[in-house]
């Protein structure tokens, strides 16, 4: 109960705050301060603030190449293209939340933003196996909301894919020649199930041939086999390739491919023995019309199997690919560009929340020195070292993305050899695994960073937050494509063994020859031999430098990417050591070798995840180096480019090396030798802040998609938030 007191000093606190203030006539006050002389005028100049010192400037220039050579060196008439048409169209393209949307309104609008951007025509269909580096740029430069990105990457990325990888030349001019109905209708993706997504083998919806009909018959058994999560399915798409067990003659060959019609286009009805519903409300993404789809006994020709790799010939199944593993792998590596379009994408979004972020610090000012002016955020090395070595982050990401896209059309022009797409799985995997929960992280530390303006939607960052939850899960869950890789790792160790002559332990490589898994260093062929001795042997050349604190040498190649060479090497000898004893166990408790190394694995598996997450880091990091020795050849040690790429890379890797005990425990660096490293990687992140803004400004970004935010260029956040200014939620 409150008592006589505390009801008087209510009274008179309320007395306070509302004396002379009209609450139904805030007139006053507005035209008192929103005078030219009435109060502070905001500058909304982005500059750097005096009292951080930098050796050096990037220049318009420097900023224009890091741009056009580094970060997207290719195809700018196509991107000039894009940038002409969004800038035109900015206001009908404009980023939302949906937050206080109906979820009808969030999927028609971006539904008519797909269909829109697809019907200009800005890439060939035929582009996808011809030219996907060109598609992956395309849907990485449409600057609208997410939902609308997703829904044509559904349609180029998987549906277009697809055909384009597994189909014949004849099904391929159907389905995306010239005269195909790809740049006028949406398709989909009919692979995940309800009960299984990720273990595509044990996908449970059939396709049955019935040889009196020539035709197949597609059955959704029970309802766990529920075609689930399907984009663009419950309101969009009329057509979708299907992932089914192929039955012929009683025989079931496997997961094949069909291109299924859903819908009548011109009704948009569904067709009779499909049934398709809607998932329901998302916490993001809900301009996607996710949908779960089922058949009952619905049939389609026989030539819409999917033919590259098998087709029905005469009422006879035929394959040219007699290894059913084999050709399993084609239907999954038809994914990949996918896989990659996860990981640029994602690349968008960080790069995005780092401009909001980065900017806002060099406006936003709080505390000073004494009887001084009041600092910006950038000018606190806490500010410096929360961002910076983000941005650097950010770099490594966008050359790894570039170089795994490369790789993928380097694949494809091949005619799909196989030799390429082993290596190419195990890239798409790092991508999308690293830059995917990277991204949600970066983007968390952006919006923490900006305070309470971080958390309302016209500044961007809640929107890119929640969108970019999914990432982590579609086209593969992170935490399985992490076994996948250290799979491969193991592999590629066991290999090694092969060629040792008179090698004591040759049951430990025969068990990890049967280990599902690329490359390691050939040295690991030798750890078995020794263990620990050898370890400390190859070690040898970190040893000598153990207590060195220079700054020449913590920041060399040599000892950046040895230290996380050697911190891979270690962990796949020490997870195949563990593998090998647990099999060992497992098999003495009357396991067959198969079951114990399924609880072998299962019991090693956080061993897996570290593994793997060293070698991701290992050759993201080495790929940065690669793109530097390219900078010194093309542009000289001298160049700025150079210099601040330099810079960005050392960051990259000494803040991998800072984060992680396994480096001190290990004794790969010594205790005075990590306090410089620590010291070491707080002088590269405050040598960056004199750069960001030009850094940030070569990620080309239209400005228009930033306008109203806080990352805004040419607004500063108080007018933003002026008494005479219309708030835009979005």
């Amino acid at each position: 109960m409150i008592g006589h007191n505390q009801l008087r000093r209510l009274s008179i606190l309320a007395n306070h705050l509302c004396s002379g203030f009209d609450v139904n006539n805030q007139s006053n006050i507005i035209e008192e301060n929103s005078t030219s002389g009435g109060g502070r005028i905001y500058d909304p100049t982005l500059k750097t603030p005096p009292t951080i010192k930098t050796s050096f400037s990037l220049t318009q220039q420097d900023v224009h190449s890091i741009a056009n050579n580094l970060l997207k060196p290719d195809y700018v008439e196509l991107r000039q293209k894009l940038l002409d048409y969004f800038t035109k169209n900015q206001d009908y393209f404009k980023m939302y939340s949906g937050y206080d949307a109906k979820l009808e309104e969030c999927r028609q609008k971006s539904h008519d933003r797909a269909l829109k951007i697809l019907s200009q025509e800005f890439v060939s269909p035929i582009d996808i196996l011809k030219d996907p580096l060109k598609i992956s740029l395309f849907l990485n430069s449409i600057p609208t909301d997410v939902s609308s990105l997703v829904k044509l990457s559904v349609h180029f990325n998987l549906f277009g894919a697809c055909i384009a990888h597994l189909g014949t030349t004849e099904q391929l001019d159907k389905w995306l020649g010239p005269n195909s109905t790809f740049s006028k209708e949406l398709g989909c993706f009919l692979m995940s199930e309800l009960a299984h997504a990720s273990n595509v083998r044990q996908l449970a919806v059939t396709a049955t041939y019935d040889s009196s009909r020539n035709e197949f018959i597609i059955n959704t058994p029970d309802e766990g086999a529920q075609k689930y999560w399907i984009g663009n399915a419950f309101k969009s798409a009329t057509s979708g390739v299907l992932f089914a067990q192929c039955i012929v003659d009683g025989v079931n060959h496997g997961i094949h491919s069909f291109v299924v019609p859903l819908r009548d286009p011109k009704t948009m009805k569904v067709y009779d023995n499909i049934l398709i519903r809607d998932v329901g409300i998302k916490m993001a993404l809900n301009g996607i019309d996710n949908g779960m789809v089922a058949f009952n006994n619905y049939r389609i020709p026989a030539s819409n199997l999917l033919a590259r790799y098998a087709k029905i010939n005469n009422g006879k199944y035929e394959t040219t690919i007699k290894n059913e593993n084999v050709r399993f792998a084609k239907h999954i590596g038809a994914l990949l560009q996918a896989r990659l379009g996860v990981g640029s994408g994602s690349i968008n979004a960080l790069q995005m929340a780092l401009i909001v972020a980065i900017r806002y610090a060099h406006r936003r000012e709080q505390f000073g020195p004494p009887k001084s002016n009041e600092w910006k955020l950038i000018e606190y090395k806490t500010h410096q070292m929360r961002l910076l070595p983000l941005l650097a982050e950010s770099y490594a990401y966008n050359f790894f993305s570039s170089y795994c896209m490369k790789k993928y059309e380097e694949y494809m022009k091949s005619g799909f050899k196989e030799e390429l797409l082993k290596n190419l799985h195990l890239l798409a995997s790092v991508s999308k695994v690293v830059i995917s929960s990277r991204n949600l992280d970066i983007i968390q530390e952006c919006r923490e960073s900006c305070g309470g303006q971080g958390v309302l939607t016209r500044n961007l960052l809640p929107i890119l937050r929640v969108d970019s939850e999914a990432n982590v899960t579609l086209d593969g869950d992170n935490h399985l494509l992490l076994y996948q890789i250290s799979g491969v790792l193991l592999t590629e160790y066991a290999k090694q063994f092969k060629t040792l002559p008179n090698v004591k332990n040759n049951v430990f490589m025969s068990a990890l020859t049967n280990i599902v898994g690329p490359s390691v260093d050939a040295i690991n062929s030798i750890y078995i031999i020794g263990k620990e001795g050898v370890n400390d042997f190859w070690r040898n050349g970190l040893l000598t430098h153990y207590a060195n604190t220079s700054k020449d040498h913590i920041l060399s190649k040599e000892f950046l990417m040895g230290a996380l060479q050697y911190r891979e090497n270690r962990l796949v000898h020490t997870l195949a050591s563990k593998m090998y004893k647990l099999t060992e166990k497992y098999k003495s408790l009357n396991n067959n070798t198969h079951t114990a190394q399924y609880l072998a694995h299962n019991e090693a598996s956080t061993h897996s995840l570290n593994c793997a997450k060293a070698y991701c880091d290992k050759i993201i990091g080495q790929i940065f180096f690669e793109q530097l020795d390219s900078i010194k050849s093309s542009m000289g040690v001298y160049s700025n480019v150079y210099k601040i790429m330099q810079t960005m890379c050392q960051l990259f890797v000494l803040s991998i090396i800072a984060k992680d005990p396994f480096f001190l425990a290990k004794k790969v660096v010594g205790a005075s030798k990590f306090k410089a490293i620590k010291k070491l990687r707080e002088e590269l992140a405050t040598s960056l802040a004199g750069n960001s803004l030009q850094l940030i400004d070569a990620f080309a970004i239209p400005d228009f998609v930033l306008d109203g935010s806080i990352g805004a260029r040419n607004f500063h956040y108080i007018t933003l938030n002026g008494y005479n200014h219309e708030i835009q939620d979005m």
